[in-house]
């Protein structure tokens, strides 16, 4: 991979800084995105300490110019574009019923209009390298969860994406790929939205159960790598995969009766 050109949107902390240092390290040259100029400037400090070419361009990718000046602006500097790994995204919490309808709009921009802008204008460039386009979808995109349904129903969609892009640019060999990722560690400042539309903290995952971020971006490297389609992060997330396909109604009974007995489980 070296002397790939690599775009990560997301990518100021978290799962989109791990991949972002797992591509350097596998030697190409990355861009990292966020809408926070001063994070952004610390990720890519960072990175550029570890050695990796690294570079950032700060913007809201669910504004289609934004997304489309991001790409022509990499694509000017080193004249090529291999890789976009589309992981931007928000999560949120609370009932359906409940929600504020500003949750719908802002989850389903943070998830899958800043994608499909960025997916857009990047496969014109995409095409001629055969390169890979990879979005980071979440464990939630295969089997929603109760409190999670705009989120829930945002991850399923980029699947849905994939799918169609996965078709129309098989002539041209671009790889398509999709990560379903798991329950994993956060860091300390990451926020979810909440019902009324107001970022708050997210509980800390700690313990064995949780992945790390590096472990996510290993399974995203590979992806890229092995050019594969569809990736299911961690052991659980295999196995609520391959459960929810044969066995719908069961997976179903268990989480209700989950849901009944322990709502805070999903908050």
């Amino acid at each position: 991979m070296r002397d790939k050109v690599a775009i990560i949107t997301g990518s100021s902390r978290g799962i989109g800084k791990a991949t972002a240092i797992a591509l350097g390290d596998a030697g190409c040259i990355v861009i990292l995105n966020g809408r926070s100029e001063s994070r952004l400037k610390e990720a890519v400090s960072d990175l550029l300490s570890l050695g990796i070419r690294a570079e950032g361009i700060a913007g809201d990718l669910s504004d289609p110019q934004v997304a489309e000046a991001l790409v022509e602006e990499v694509v000017n500097r080193h004249g090529r574009l291999d890789i976009l790994v589309n992981n931007a995204g928000l999560s949120m919490r609370g009932r359906f019923d409940e929600l504020d309808p500003e949750v719908f709009t802002e989850i389903l921009n943070a998830n899958v209009i800043n994608a499909m802008n960025m997916a857009r204008f990047a496969l014109p460039h995409l095409q001629p390298s055969e390169g890979s386009l990879v979005f980071v979808s979440s464990v939630v995109g295969l089997r929603a969860l109760p409190m999670t349904s705009v989120y829930s129903a945002a991850k399923m969609a980029l699947t849905g994406l994939a799918e169609a892009l996965r078709m129309e640019n098989k002539k041209q060999g671009v790889h398509i790929g999709v990560v379903y990722v798991g329950y994993t560690q956060n860091a300390p400042d990451k926020t979810t939205m909440n019902a009324q539309g107001e970022l708050v903290l997210l509980k800390p995952r700690e313990g064995g159960v949780a992945d790390s971020p590096e472990g996510v971006a290993r399974l995203i490297l590979s992806n890229i790598q092995k050019r594969k389609f569809k990736s299911v992060h961690s052991l659980p997330g295999k196995l609520n995969s391959v459960m929810n396909r044969f066995f719908p109604s069961l997976v179903e009974t268990a989480l209700y009766a989950i849901y009944k007995r322990k709502p805070e489980l999903f908050e």
